[in-house]
């Protein structure tokens, strides 16, 4: 069994204030259930080797000319490059982006300013086409994916963040991380 076929909730809404205030709303976080999570992750880290793993870019960007692995300075994007970094060998890590679709992280990028989710459909269409293009040549293995849960309508794949906001997912991934190094 996968994180895609986990029931996280238990079947029941468990949820706790973490006190944060964004636009005047507290965010709640779903419980993180360790005892369920850590054999899927040490499941995951035992086939490193073939695991295929795609983040998010983020809006954070360098001024300059740079590896895309360095492109991105968010903590969103840097929490989930790092969970990827424990998933898979670093030939297997990609950045899918709005302007250059599926990057290695060693590819060399300018700075550039575009997002997928405010593309219309039809870009977003063909946005989707050509990076399956891309991952066609790709060789096989799991394909774990670590980024927002809007690029789940383009891809299949194994979703590991919880499908709650952005500030859930980072506790998540930091649950995780901590998990690991226990």
């Amino acid at each position: 069994m996968l994180f895609s076929q986990i029931d996280f909730s238990n079947g029941e809404k468990k949820s706790k204030s973490v006190g944060i205030k964004r636009k005047y709303q507290t965010v709640e976080e779903t419980d993180f259930d360790a005892e369920r999570v850590y054999p899927f992750l040490k499941a995951l880290i035992e086939t490193k080797s073939t695991n295929i793993v795609f983040i998010g870019c983020g809006v954070k960007k360098n001024n300059r000319k740079c590896k895309a692995e360095t492109m991105y300075k968010g903590y969103y994007y840097l929490s989930c490059l790092f969970l990827a970094r424990c998933l898979a060998d670093r030939n297997h890590i990609y950045i899918l982006s709005a302007k250059h679709r599926m990057l290695g992280l060693d590819e060399e990028i300018e700075p550039y300013n575009m997002s997928l989710r405010k593309q219309k459909k039809q870009k977003q269409i063909e946005w989707k086409k050509k990076v399956l293009a891309q991952m066609k040549n790709l060789p096989d293995g799991q394909r774990i994916f670590i980024c927002a849960h809007f690029y789940k309508k383009f891809f299949e794949g194994l979703f590991v963040l919880p499908q709650e906001g952005i500030l859930i997912q980072v506790h998540w991934i930091n649950q995780m991380l901590n998990l690991l190094r226990s």
